[in-house]
């Protein structure tokens, strides 16, 4: 495969993050909202209108693979309100291609070459990427905007929204019917500059989303253009402000991008851990804590005094997903909870550097106890909490008569492989009994019974569709 193909695949998969798939037009249910009404929904999805509107930077690094061709590298992803951007992508053999608007003009610079100004469709596409305030502004940027299709997709039910942006491009949004989240995209482009008639398409599935100081982004996802597929994965994610210069164009012979920031080392929080504080207060917003801002009070209240690192260290160390996928919020957030009183700071000299230590202030302990004792309406506790949660592995065992019955022995023995593997290593923890002390014992307890009482009921299910 050609590089440049490569290049500008990955550079059009780009421009669909804040968009979404492809439904056939259908009958929509008696209870379809409005177009309206599910824009609405699908702000509150990512975090309010007053959170989309205040959020003016974000930072996301990770990862980028394309199997087909046997490349893996790394990419950048940076936004400043109200349309500034940029993104750098880095694959070996290929180098680094980047790509942004500075307020003035669209450019690309690919490697070994200077940076040029883009025009036409493609200046187009990266200031669609560049707004990343989503639903908000797309009665702005698109001619036609309307519902037309409810279906399921990625086993979740889904609105489908029609975005249309003249003659040149249409968008097919899977808006999740619960979460209002969108779920995948197809983009259907027809290049008039080029004078092609035959439009092209890009499809993508969105994978996974993280909350980052209650705003939910985009963190994972796949993108198939042309027959190749590509998978992205952030793993950083960040709404810390960026250094000057980040988004201007290179001049002739300068690097191929900015420099990166220098990143905070395994002891201290990141150097603005001590800025402004975050917009939506909590203590102003005068709501519930969260099930993760709890829990990261919870932390500090059981070890500290500690730093926002030693937090973080623990959410990275959990064995649940939900906790684990949450560590790179953790350093916003805690200056959240301090900004809201919910957390004193204490800062320490480390030789040239500092380190902030915080601890729960009576306002902390007071939420803290709220969000443990309050009941959600007159039946009892929050439904969220009691809930049968969901299992990723019962939903496709409810759908694997779709395999054939060879692919469906294959998929039991190698589900049954890794539950039991995730079993044994939690058993030999609780025999280690290492455990500093009754309440994490007794938690590691519970862990273990939901484990193995989920490969009992998996042995009925290798009872069912059999084994090799």
């Amino acid at each position: 495969m050609k590089r440049h193909t490569i290049r500008t695949r990955i550079l059009a998969s780009l421009a669909l993050l804040f968009l979404a798939p492809a439904l056939e037009a259908a009958s929509l249910p008696p209870d379809a909202p409005s177009t309206d009404a599910l824009l609405a929904r699908m702000i509150d999805a990512l975090g309010g209108r007053e959170i989309v509107q205040t959020t003016s930077t974000v930072s996301q690094r990770g990862s980028i693979s394309i199997p087909q061709a046997g490349l893996d590298g790394t990419m950048e992803l940076r936004w400043q309100a109200p349309d500034h951007f940029v993104a750098h992508t880095d694959l070996p053999g290929i180098g680094r291609t980047s790509q942004g608007h500075d307020g003035r003009s669209v450019w690309r610079r690919l490697p070994g070459q200077d940076a040029t100004v883009l025009s036409g469709f493609e200046a187009e596409q990266t200031l669609a990427f560049a707004d990343f305030r989503g639903p908000m502004t797309y009665r702005k940027r698109f001619s036609d905007i309307a519902i037309t299709g409810f279906k399921s997709y990625e086993e979740r039910d889904c609105w489908t929204l029609t975005l249309k942006a003249g003659d040149r491009y249409t968008i097919h949004q899977y808006v999740d019917a619960e979460t209002y989240l969108i779920r995948g995209v197809e983009q259907i482009i027809r290049d008039v500059d080029a004078g092609d008639a035959e439009p092209s398409r890009i499809a993508s599935i969105y994978e996974r989303y993280r909350e980052v100081e209650g705003r939910m982004l985009l963190v994972s996802w796949r993108v198939v253009a042309g027959g190749q597929e590509q998978r992205f994965n952030l793993s950083e994610v960040s709404l810390s402000s960026h250094p000057e210069g980040t988004f201007e164009r290179p001049q002739p012979g300068t690097k191929s991008g900015p420099e990166d920031v220098e990143r905070p080392d395994d002891e201290a929080e990141p150097d603005d851990a001590g800025g402004d504080s975050p917009p939506a207060s909590i203590a102003a917003a005068a709501r519930p804590l969260t099930e993760l801002e709890a829990c990261v009070l919870g932390v500090v209240e059981r070890y500290g005094p500690c730093t926002a690192y030693a937090v973080r260290a623990r959410f990275a160390a959990s064995p649940t997903r939900r906790w684990s996928g949450s560590a790179g919020a953790i350093y916003p957030l805690v200056r959240r909870l301090a900004a809201a009183a919910f957390l004193s700071e204490t800062v320490r000299p480390r030789g040239s550097r500092s380190s902030t230590r915080y601890a729960v202030t009576e306002e902390g302990r007071a939420a803290l106890r709220q969000w443990l004792i309050q009941p959600a309406d007159d039946d009892g506790l929050d439904n969220d909490m009691i809930s049968i949660p969901v299992d990723p592995v019962r939903t496709r065992v409810y759908f694997l008569e779709a395999l054939s019955p060879a692919e469906q022995r294959n998929w039991v023995d190698r589900v049954g492989q890794q539950l039991t593997a995730q079993a044994d290593a939690l058993r030999q923890e609780w025999q280690e009994d290492a455990f500093p002390n009754e309440i994490e014992r007794l938690a590691a307890r519970g862990t273990l019974d939901m484990v193995e009482a989920r490969l009992r009921w998996f042995a009925s299910v290798r009872a069912r569709f059999g084994s090799t």
